[in-house]
Order: structure tokens, then C-alpha cells, then sequence
């Protein structure tokens, strides 16, 4: 099938943006490591409990199930007592919008369907408004099988991006993605995933630990928020998913998904979903219903009894 011949819309000003958000993401990423590194001296100079420890996972990759190559565990940290694992923490360095998890779309299909097989209609839509193609196919060519003009697309948020925003999706394909994710079996899969597993076959986490920078400032390992990850998806299971004003993300409570819009090759293409600490506190369904434990390392995880 001929491709239809959408341009490159890129500009010199786009591709600027890019090289900063590179630079920027590397920076954010030593500063993430860094702060890990401040909250597990924090209960370990300051906890000062016989055999309790936080300390680095035994390996920071494991074996992914979908491609069998080594990826990323969730597990930022682990708490150890007497050298045995108690428990795995996710630690995140800023209250504002973070990246919960960054998933090739292969891999995102792979554990959605070991929890419940994706219908062909909820398929098609994921790959519509992410950009990805399962057969190769490229996004002209998508758009030629599907009858959908050129003409009738956003040239900025869909042409230049080579992907549909909600709105553009046939409605036989987005009706039949919301029904999918909204199935408990596909819902857990895919919070259990973003939250506690990634797509590693261990290292999983169970605890998300967050730096309140309202309190004193950002990566200060003294003002700490931290609440118990299964307790949180339990009540994300009550959410129901909606569609933001941009068309471009799907929303369940506090938690965003939309393509990830940045980087190069098909990475720019993956499945993101975001989250920050600001949401969560705000949203209705936590209030009374989520525990968040405050204050330094080593009073937190005492008064979350994980010690």
C-alpha cells in the first residue's frame, strides 16, 4: 500500500527542544539517583535500628518476561533486616508531574495480554493514538486503512506527531479501549506494572516514597511522603478513566497515560504515564481512604511499620 505523504513538519526550533530535554532528562536522572542515595543515609545514619538497612537492589536490571532481555526494576531501594529483604521502595525526587513508567509499546501489549487478551478493535486504538504500528506499518499507511483524510487531522498535535488524538480515533475503537482498560483483569494488570513491577521478572516494589518540596525544598531526604503501593492501586481500581480537555491523555485519577513525545526513533512513540504527588493529595478518592506517612526516612518507615 502507497504511503500518503504526511511531510516533516520538524523544525529547528523543535529539534532544540529535544537536544534540551535530553540534557535535561540526564540531569534529572543523576539527581534521582543522588536523592536515593540521601534517603537510604537518612535511615541509616539516622534510624540507627540493629539490622535494618537500605540499601542498593542485588541487581538494578532483571530479566524482562516479554523480550527476555535485562531491564530496570522497580525497586529503587530495599529495606533489609538481619540481610534479608522486607520490602522494595520506589523513590521519586519531586512532587510535580513524574514519569511512573515509560514502556515500549511491544511490551505493554505483551503484559496486557497475559492478563486478558487485547480485542483487535482496543488494539488498533492503542496503536492509533501512540503512533505504533504491530505490522510495520507506517502512520500514512494507517491512515489509508482506516479511511481517515489527512485533511481532517490536527497538522501540529497529530500530522507533525504521527498519531491520533482521541477525538480522531473511529468510535468503535476508543469505546472498545475504554472497556478494556476499565476490565478489573486488564486494570491491575496494567496498575501493577506502572506502580509495583514494571516489566522486570523481580525487584518488584511495594512501598512509593516522594520528596515534599512544599516542606524544604526539593531532594531534601528530611520532608518525606510515603504510602503503600498495593493500598493505592486497590483504590485506583475504583477510578473510572476519562479523556483530558487536550485529547491527547487518558486520566485515571491522579494518573495520566499519553505518548511519551520526546527522543528519537520509536521511543518517541512509547506509552507513558505520569503522576505526581500534587494530584494524589488532591484528588477526592484519596482523602480518609490513603495513608501517607510524613516527615524524615527513619520516621516514616517506622510509622508505616515497615520496620
Amino acid at each position: 500500500m502507497k504511503d500518503l505523504n504526511i511531510g516533516n513538519i520538524n523544525t529547528g526550533k523543535s529539534k532544540m527542544k529535544t537536544a534540551n530535554q535530553q540534557s535535561g532528562g540526564k540531569k534529572g536522572r543523576a539527581d534521582g539517583l543522588k536523592f536515593e542515595d540521601q534517603v537510604g543515609e537518612g535511615l541509616n545514619t539516622n534510624g540507627k535500628i540493629p539490622g535494618v538497612l537500605m540499601e542498593d537492589p542485588e541487581s538494578a536490571k532483571e530479566k524482562a518476561d516479554w523480550s527476555g532481555k535485562p531491564t530496570t526494576v522497580k525497586s529503587d531501594k530495599n529495606i533489609t533486616k538481619g540481610g534479608k529483604i522486607v520490602t522494595g521502595i520506589s523513590i521519586k525526587n519531586s512532587p510535580g508531574s513524574t514519569q511512573m513508567q515509560i514502556i515500549s509499546f511491544e511490551a505493554l501489549i505483551f503484559e496486557l495480554d497475559r492478563a486478558l487478551p487485547i480485542p483487535p478493535d482496543a488494539k488498533r486504538a492503542l496503536e492509533l493514538f501512540t503512533g505504533n504500528s504491530t505490522s510495520g506499518e507506517t502512520f500514512g499507511q494507517m491512515l489509508a486503512m482506516e479511511n481517515i483524510l489527512i485533511a481532517s487531522l490536527c497538522p501540529p498535535c497529530e500530522v507533525r506527531r504521527k498519531r491520533l488524538l482521541w477525538t480522531s480515533l473511529p468510535a468503535a475503537y476508543s469505546s472498545s479501549l475504554l472497556a478494556y482498560l476499565s476490565n478489573p483483569a486488564a486494570k491491575r494488570r496494567l496498575l501493577n506494572v506502572i506502580y509495583r513491577e514494571g516489566t522486570a521478572s523481580g525487584g518488584f516494589a511495594d512501598w512509593q516514597c516522594w520528596c515534599d518540596t512544599k516542606v524544604k525544598g526539593k531532594n531534601n531526604p528530611n520532608a518525606l511522603v510515603v504510602f503503600n503501593l498495593k493500598d493505592f492501586i486497590d483504590l485506583l481500581m475504583g477510578e473510572q478513566w476519562t479523556v483530558r480537555p487536550s485529547e491527547a491523555v487518558l486520566a485515571l485519577g491522579p494518573l495520566t497515560f499519553q505518548m511519551k513525545g520526546s527522543g528519537k526513533g520509536k521511543a518517541y512513540h512509547n506509552p507513558q504515564f505520569n503522576m505526581s504527588l500534587n494530584a494524589v493529595r488532591k484528588h477526592s478518592f484519596v482523602k480518609g481512604k490513603l495513608t501517607l506517612f510524613e516527615g524524615d526516612a527513619a520516621t516514616v518507615f517506622s510509622k508505616a511499620k515497615i520496620i
